[in-house]
């Protein structure tokens, strides 16, 4: 990285994430579970936010270390293939998607050719086809 640290990168994308600094406060009380003081000692820099803290922000509101990193997108992005901003979608994510049809349409003509995934939760598009299982997995996500 430049001149930037990671963390001064870290408090940058979260206030772009949420520009009004009382709801990003608001926010991060909510979500850290921790008192205003402490959100404000974490914002100023005075205190670093933990790991494990770094981890929640991250992950409910979007943010990629990767990017902040600047981790060559090329090597990790595909294994982020859930758009987390659908009005405003990266053009980084563009190419990625733009990047899985093309190796589909490739391996479309060959014979020999396989493609799977795996993942942690039942995906939605093996349920489009099973409505038992779509209202199976709905009620018990629905019941948690």
């Amino acid at each position: 990285m430049k001149d930037v640290s990671l963390y001064e990168s870290f408090l940058a994308e979260l206030r772009k994430k949420i520009p009004q600094g009382a709801k990003l406060t608001n926010t991060l009380v909510d979500m850290l579970y921790i008192e205003r003081e402490a959100v404000y000692r974490r914002l100023r820099g005075e205190v670093p936010f933990t790991f494990m803290e770094v981890m929640v922000i991250t992950k409910e509101l979007g943010i990629s270390l990767d990017n902040l990193t600047e981790t060559d997108t090329c090597k990790s992005r595909p294994f982020q293939l859930k758009l987390v901003e659908y009005a405003n979608p990266l053009d980084a994510d563009f190419r990625m998607m733009q990047d899985f049809v093309e190796i589909f349409a490739c391996a479309e003509n060959e014979p020999d050719w396989e493609a799977g995934f795996s993942t942690n939760t039942l995906p939605q598009s093996f349920c489009y086809y099973y409505p038992g299982i779509t209202r199976f997995y709905l009620f018990n996500v629905s019941s948690i």
